[in-house]
This record gives C-alpha cells, structure tokens and sequence, in this order.
C-alpha cells in the first residue's frame, strides 16, 4: 500500500514538474505572440476579419517555432526516441491544431466580446477601445490552446515509451449484450429533463420557428395543400400532427423540435455502445445531452433538430452496414436521409455521399447478401444490392413527400427550403446591406438567388474565402465545452488511424460532411452543428481511453469521472448562462406581445423589424405581422404604412443597432404620423417601441 502511494506520488510530481516547465515555455511564447500580435495591430490598423486573421497566424508562427525548440531540448527531454521526421510532422500536426484554435478563439472573442463589456472600461484602463479587445481576445486564444498543446505535444509528439506500450495494447472494452436499452432510456430521460429545465423562463422560438409554425397552422386547418412555400417542410407537417392532437401553437412549437431533440440520443447511444462501449456510452450521451447548443436547438422550434435527429439515424444504418447488417441497413440509410431532404437540402447532399459509403461499407455475412456473391468471395453483387435498397427508400420517401406537400418542389429543382446552393445568405455576412435589399425600397425577394445558373456558381466560389473566415469567427461558439480536446488525443491512444476504420467512417462523414456543404456554400451556421454530434462521441471515447492511460500509470481509477465531472459542469454552467442570455434577448418580445394582446384587436396587422424580430412578437401575441419598409428616413415609413393600411408598427433598438443605425434617432423623437403608444426595455437598457398611427 506505501509503495502504491509512493508511485501515485512520484507520478504526481513528475507531471507537475512537466507542466510547469511546459508552463514557463508556454508563457515566452504568450510574450511572443502577444508582441507580433499588438505590432501588426498598430502597425496596419487592421479593418477587417481577414487581416486580424493573417496577423493571428503569422504570430502562432513565430511563436510555434519558438515552442518545438524549447519543448523538444528542455520541456520534454524525455521523450521516446530521437527527433526524427515523423516527430516533426506529429508536432506540425499538433501546433497546426493548437494555432487554429488560438485563432478561431481569438476571432470569436474579436466579433463577440464587446457585447459583454462595459462601455467605459476602455476609458477607465486607460486603452483604446479596439486593443483592449483584441488582448483579452488574444490571452482567450492563447488560454483555450495551451491544454491542447500540452496534452498532444506530452502524449502525441514528444511521447515517452509508457504512451508506446500503452497504445499496442490498449481496448475498448465490449458493451455486454444487455442493458443498451435502459441506458439509451435514462440518456433521453436526462436530455428531456435538461432542455425543460431550458424553457422554464419562456419558450425561447427562433425567427425561423414563426415561419415553420404559420406552415403547419394553414396544413392542420386544410391539409398540406393549403400551406404555403414559405416554411413547408416535412418538419411543419409534424408540426401540424401535433397542432391536430391538440396542443396550442407554442406548445406545438416547442415539441416539435423538443422530442427530436430527445430522441437524438437513441442513435447517440447505440453507435457509441457498439464502437467503444457502455463506459463511452454513458459519457457520450452525458454530453450530447447537455451540450448548450444542442440544448438550445431542441426547444426553439427549428426544423434542425429534427433534421439532425434523422440525419444520426441514417449514420446509425450506415454504422450498421459496416458491422454486418443487410438489405434492411441499407433500406434505412435512404429513408433517414430522404427524411432529411424533406426537411432540409442538405439532406441531397448527405445521401449523394451516403450511398456511395453505404455501398463500400456493406460486409456480405448473412442472409440474402451472402447468397448475392459473399460466400464466392465477390461481395460487389450483394454491395449494389444495398446500393439499390439505400437508392429506391430515399426516393420513396422525397417523393412521397412532394406528392403529399405540393408546394414542396421548388427553385433549383429541389425543395422549398434553402432550395438553391447558390443562394447568397447575404444576411450572414453583411445584416444591413442584406436587409437593405430584401426590405428596401428598390428589394426583390428573387435578388437573394442568382437568376444565371453559371454566374451563381461563379459568385459562390468567390465568397468561399469569406465564408470560411465567418464559420471560423462562429465554431468556437458550437463546440463551446473541452470535449473536443480528447477528440485529439483518441487517436495517440488508439492508433493515428483508428478514427478512419470501416465502423468509424459514418462519423467522420457526419463530422466533416457539414464542414465542406455548409461553411463553402450555404454558410448557414446553425447546419455546422451536425458536426457537433461526432465530436461528442468520439471525444468521450478519447476521454476513456486517457482515463485509462492515467489510471495506469498513476493508479488513479477516479480519473474519469472527475474528467467527466468536470465537463458536465462546464456543459451544464454555459446552458445556464445561455438560458439567461435568452430570456434577456426574448424580454422585450414577451413584453410587447403581451401588451399587443391587450390593446391591439386580434385581426389587426402589425409592422415591425424583420429578421425574426416582428414575427416572434406577433406569434406570441397572436397578431399577423408585415415586415416593415427599410429605410434610413422615418418619414417613409408613415407613408408605408399608410399604402399597406398598417396602424401599428413597432421598432427594435437591438435591430436598428445593427442593421439601420440611421433610425435609431426614432425611439426617441419619434415617427412622424405616429405617436408613441408602449416602451419595453429589458434590463440590458435596450428598447422595443410601439407607435400607433394617428388619424
């Protein structure tokens, strides 16, 4: 017993010693990048994205040179082996993470941080505004990759021979052949507990969500043919379902999206248990279920948690195939992915990569497919079975849908939703100009998709750069919790290649499928976390197999549940702050709408900001909505509303702010031929003003 406490000790102080030395290296190399950086910065006063994007990397280099020299001779002196070719390209592998995640960080930090701070802080410290910014987005940066280039240099790069034996003999141990069930239940019954736990303060509906709801209303009062375009997809008609059961139209919102949410974790559960096992498993759903974003997508009312519901399901059939399964594996990729379509395009995109996996991960073991040629060793016959199978459901299900929902088809000879891949989300990139062009005097709903097919084409591939730089400004907001870290370590551990073998190969589609469709072409960020599913999962069997490491060679068994204690704090504390941040961001829309209950007849129109803003207030309230005209002078919106016939208009300060700042003079002087009727203001100070017309 002495001698284990002994060893446990001399570990202990052995990785403590490490790490401060990694600690001291890690603090030069801060100095490094924090120097290149504040230089570049004062130097070229930089304007944009892409240039704080350049000056990031240019500084992680410097300072990544700077790391392998005193890392290699000093920090990890060490290490198994010589400094050889392949150990250089490993730490290549390991900084290019860390940098990427120092500059994603740092851009996120850059977009969203001055949000959170005061407005006089700047004044106060004595530093200009913008380099006060871009230092604490710097330390985030720099803070958010240093556990990463500790964990990979220590057990990826510059590995000890403890790491080596580990590896060749490391794994995961089988799931027992009873009790997937009952854990799969209690992972749905933790996710619904969480995401109710969510709404409490008030049912937090996207903008998008009014659209799907005003779709599925029109189907459950005169069927699908009565709905319009506008939101028709495959998840308002099981909106509609629900509205026919009974419930009201929040309630109906919110469960629409509420119990995909949930059911999420059936799939989760059972590609985890089959791949790594039930210790991965429970990990894995403990995750998924209290990862914020996903939390937040579940009960907002959009279509994409159904979407990502389905979509794992057909990652589970295709999980199937390569574990052995048969024509009715097959079957049920194509009929996942054809739900998928139905709801979303990027469900076309999906299968037109399934099939072909499907295809080449199709094992003839038994049944029908081993009488197609498996026994004869040519499994191709048996493999185009599979093909066909996958081929025919997928269509079954995409057309029925269209023959059931006319107005489903749509521009660019898909569906309705986000029909044409080349459509700008100009949106995304610019809010004031996008809304300028859609609402504006001279807008066009048709100008958002290009009318030549060439051209289009043509105008996507030119945005790609500032595409990409928007998802990497956005993607430290998805992943958000340390799961992704031991997603790196899962292959030190398992092999540089284990992620990439047949059964894992459905994951790593899921994971990088959205990456390539959505952030090159749509750039319809919410789409990226597809991604985030994967990452779950084999970030908790990354977790698993480090525990075991550790427990190894320290003979600490508690090690994976303190990690994974900590995780779920960590999960479990950012949902808490975004359930916060969304009550804050819906106050003014409960307030208004319940005010617009109570003082505005039921069958009166209301005008208002658009982008959700009108549209989530007036489906609280009960009110049909008009978007209102974007314009830069408050006297043309009294001319507006007089051609449309609209008595009441409403304007949101946090709206105006960002994409109409020359009418933010208004709240306060007012609309001419209008008089103020209400003001909400929420407890950040900003305000939602009522005008009622004057005869």
């Amino acid at each position: 017993m002495k001698s284990d406490s002994t060893s446990r000790l001399r570990w202990l102080l052995k990785q403590a010693w490490q790490f401060a030395r990694f600690a001291v290296v890690g603090a030069i190399n801060t100095g490094i990048d924090f120097g290149i950086t504040n230089a570049l910065v004062l130097l070229l006063q930089p304007s944009s994205g892409l240039a704080l994007f350049l000056i990031s990397v240019v500084a992680c280099g410097v300072a990544t040179l700077n790391s392998y020299i005193m890392n290699r001779r000093w920090t990890f002196s060490d290490a198994f082996g010589p400094a050889d070719r392949a150990e250089k390209i490993k730490f290549a592998v390991v900084a290019g993470l860390s940098m990427a995640i120092n500059t994603t960080t740092f851009l996120f930090l850059v977009r969203f941080l001055p949000r959170y701070l005061p407005e006089e802080l700047p004044a106060w410290l004595g530093i200009p505004g913008f380099i006060l910014v871009v230092n604490l987005a710097k330390f985030g940066g720099v803070l958010g990759a240093f556990v990463l280039s500790f964990l990979g240099f220590r057990f990826g790069v510059f590995k000890t021979e403890a790491v080596h034996t580990f590896r060749d003999t490391f794994a995961f141990p089988a799931a027992p052949d009873r009790g997937g069930a009952g854990q799969a239940l209690a992972a749905m019954g933790l996710a619904a507990v969480l995401r109710l736990l969510l709404i409490v303060p008030g049912a937090p509906l996207s903008g998008d969500a009014v659209a799907f709801a005003t779709a599925a209303r029109d189907a459950a009062a005169g069927g699908l043919a009565a709905a319009g375009p506008a939101g028709l997809n495959l998840f308002a008609a099981w909106q509609a379902l629900l509205l026919a059961a009974g419930a009201d139209r929040i309630t109906a919102a919110v469960a629409a999206s509420l119990i995909p949410g949930v059911l999420l974790l059936l799939p989760v559960v059972w590609i985890t248990r089959s791949l790594y096992g039930a210790s991965a498993a429970w990990l894995a759903a403990l995750f998924v279920a209290a990862h914020p974003r996903l939390m937040e997508y579940s009960v907002n009312g959009d279509s994409f948690s159904f979407y990502l519901g389905v979509f794992a399901a057909g990652v589970w059939a295709l999980v199937r195939l390569a574990r052995g399964g048969g024509l009715a594996a097959g079957a049920s990729v194509g009929a996942a992915f054809g739900l998928a379509a139905a709801v979303h395009n990027g469900g076309f995109a999906a299968f037109i990569v399934a099939l072909p996996l499907a295809v080449g991960l199709a094992r003839p073991v038994r049944g029908v497919l081993l009488r197609l040629g498996g026994a004869s060793g040519r499994p191709w016959p048996a493999r185009l079975a599979v093909g066909a199978a996958a081929a025919a459901a997928f269509a079954a299900v995409v057309i029925g849908w269209v023959l059931a929902a006319p107005a489903a088809p749509g521009a660019g000879g898909l569906l309705h939703t986000t029909a044409a891949p080349v459509q700008e989300f100009a949106e995304r990139l610019d809010l004031a100009g996008a809304a300028r062009a859609i609402y504006g005097e001279a807008a066009t709903a048709a100008r958002s998709v290009a009318p030549d097919r060439g051209s289009g084409w043509t105008a996507l591939a030119a945005r790609i750069p500032q595409n990409l730089l928007y998802c990497l400004e956005r993607t430290p907001g998805l992943l958000l919790t340390p799961v992704p870290l031991f997603l790196f370590l899962l292959p030190v551990f398992t092999g540089r290649w284990s992620m990439f073998r047949p059964d894992k190969l459905p994951l790593v589609f899921m994971m990088v499928l959205p990456v390539v469709t959505d952030a090159l072409l749509r750039v319809d960020i919410r789409n990226l976390l597809t991604a985030v599913v994967p990452v779950q999962v084999f970030g908790a069997a990354g977790l698993v197999a480090f525990a075991a490491y550790a427990a190894r060679e320290s003979r600490l068994p508690g090690l994976l549940a303190a990690a994974a204690a900590v995780i779920l704090a960590v999960s479990l504390g950012l949902a808490g702050w975004r359930a916060v941040e969304l009550e804050r961001q819906y106050e003014n829309h409960h307030r208004v709408a319940r005010w617009l209950a109570t003082h505005v007849p039921r069958d009166a129109s209301v005008s208002g900001c658009a982008y959700g803003y009108i549209e989530i207030t007036g489906f609280y309230s009960g009110h049909a909505t008009v978007p209102r005209l974007w314009t830069e002078r408050p006297a043309d919106l009294q001319a507006d509303a007089d051609r449309r016939g609209i008595r009441w208009l409403v304007l949101y300060e946090p709206f105006l702010r960002a994409a109409n700042p020359a009418l933010l003079p208004a709240l306060d002087a007012g609309v001419p031929g209008f008089r103020r009727a209400f003001v909400a203001t929420d407890r950040r100070g900003l305000r939602a003003v009522v005008f009622e017309r004057v005869p």
